[in-house]
């Protein structure tokens, strides 16, 4: 649920005020009947029931408010977001041949606050623009942990799980300045830094900083009256997932997810070219072509003897293209009609810490097509559409096992929209009317991945369809 409200004042002052409420419930459970071949009989015939329960409340409240200041006009930001879940996987496997159950409980509650202060000045200066932005913010993981195990007698024991607590203060200063060069041609850069100070308590008490250059330059050429070209080379500064920086495990794959308090965000250079042509009342074209050099990717490295954690690998690329279409059915007749289409390609290339060999960036994507069909019925508050999407990641991949997810034959939607029900919009949708399924293999090996395969696994999991009715307005 989420709401705003904008006020306009009699001097050009603009106020806006937002808030956003998410609440998730959630509840996810697998009953399997597991045994081995007869030509091995590794382990009797057993029962697996996997219960995954999930909590979620998450509130956002922010606002802006731009006014005009000694010649130039002020923006001053800010935003709040509390995000509290908790997560509760449980593995419970029963024997046939009558030997006390095994298995494991797992508990996380987890609390992610950030608050953001942003100012954005901005003044012309003869034929440029100019705009300082100054920001401040405060982010803060608190996570609880409680693990269980079974022991040989079938009864749960306590293992002691540590506690932790991530803070980071960071401030960024940026100076942007714009201008056109010609009638056809114009230029837009910024130069700045971010400051970072990352802490941690717990079983790591560890305090760091940095400080890192981010910046761009980005030249707009207007080729023709339909034809766009813009090209911009920038260095963009990543974010570390705090989650990286607290252990955990998970008890449906028996995964031991290791901590690293050393972890350093990563930078990367992006060159980046795109293209947009319009075709008049038929809709427009826009093609982009990218490349991403990255330094201190984080993935998974090796820790000790047969452990990992998360963990920055000095050198990563990733390249691309996309193409996106707008076609308007005006172009044959068909008033109202709208066909957005999209393509990405992607690949990407790091040097695996164990093997020493090229791979792909684990999870990272290599495509997605999406097609979206609107029809706004022309002399009526009635509109209908449908969409389908289809993706494709790269394998996850740790030390000890791979895993590959593929979606076949895609996420479809149906909807149809009333757009004056007492002055709101209501939308109900059918989703997944493909029936989509998502098929899964993991391989685990024997120790490394450089070691024998000691088994695999094959799912294909389905979701049904699924009802949504959004309500929509304003007041």
């Amino acid at each position: 649920m989420s709401g705003s409200i904008k006020r306009t004042g009699s001097g050009g002052d603009i106020l806006n005020l937002n808030a956003e409420l998410q609440m998730l419930w959630f509840e996810f459970s697998e009953n399997s009947l597991r045994f081995d071949p007869a030509v091995s009989q590794a382990a009797p015939d057993r029962t697996r029931n996997l219960v995954r329960d999930e909590r979620r409340t998450k509130y956002e409240i922010g606002g802006d408010y731009a006014f005009d200041l000694a010649g130039g006009r002020l923006k001053l930001i800010g935003l709040h977001t509390s995000d509290d879940t908790s997560r509760a996987p449980s593995v419970v496997t029963s024997f046939a041949d009558g030997r006390p159950v095994a298995g494991t409980d797992f508990r996380r509650d987890a609390r992610a606050i950030e608050s953001i202060a942003r100012a954005e000045y901005g003044w012309s200066a003869g034929p440029a623009n100019w705009e300082l932005s100054l920001e401040g913010a405060l982010n803060s993981l608190d996570v609880q942990n409680a693990l269980a195990v079974r022991g040989g007698d079938g009864l749960l024991q306590d293992i002691e799980f540590p506690d932790s607590r991530v803070e980071e203060e960071r401030a960024e200063a940026i100076v942007n300045y714009a201008r056109s060069l010609s009638a056809n041609l114009s230029l837009q850069s910024s130069l700045g830094a971010e400051y970072s100070r990352i802490s941690q308590s717990g079983a790591a008490d560890l305090t760091r900083s940095f400080v890192r250059p981010k910046g761009s330059v980005a030249l707009a050429w207007r080729a023709s009256p339909r034809l766009d070209v813009s090209t911009s080379l920038s260095r963009e500064v990543g974010q570390l997932n705090f989650f990286d920086f607290i252990a955990s495990i998970d008890p449906n794959n028996g995964d031991d997810l290791g901590t690293n308090p050393n972890l350093r965000p990563p930078q990367s250079w992006v060159l980046d070219l795109e293209a947009t042509q319009a075709l008049s009342k038929a809709g427009s074209i826009t093609l982009r072509a990218y490349s991403e050099w990255i330094s201190d990717i984080v993935d998974q490295i090796p820790i000790g003897a047969d452990g990992e954690a998360p963990g920055n690998i000095d050198r990563a690329r990733r390249y691309g293209v996309e193409w996106t279409s707008t076609f308007l059915g005006e172009a044959i007749g068909w008033d109202g009609a709208r066909l957005n289409t999209s393509l990405a390609l992607e690949r990407s290339r790091v040097e695996d810490p164990l093997t020493g060999q090229r791979r792909a960036i684990s999870r990272n994507r290599q495509r997605r097509l999406k097609v979206d069909l609107r029809h706004d019925i022309p002399r009526t508050d009635i509109a209908w559409g449908a969409s389908w999407q289809n993706d494709r990641n790269a394998a996850t991949v740790r030390l000890d096992s791979v895993f590959r997810e593929t979606r076949s034959p895609g996420h479809a939607e149906l909807f149809v929209e009333h757009k004056d029900v007492m002055g709101l919009t209501l939308q109900a949708a059918l989703i997944n009317v493909l029936d989509d399924k998502r098929s899964g293999e993991r391989l685990v090996f024997a120790g490394r991945r450089t070691d024998p395969l000691a088994f695999s696994e094959n799912r294909v999991l389905q979701e049904g369809l699924i009802f949504q009715l959004r309500i929509e307005g304003s007041v």
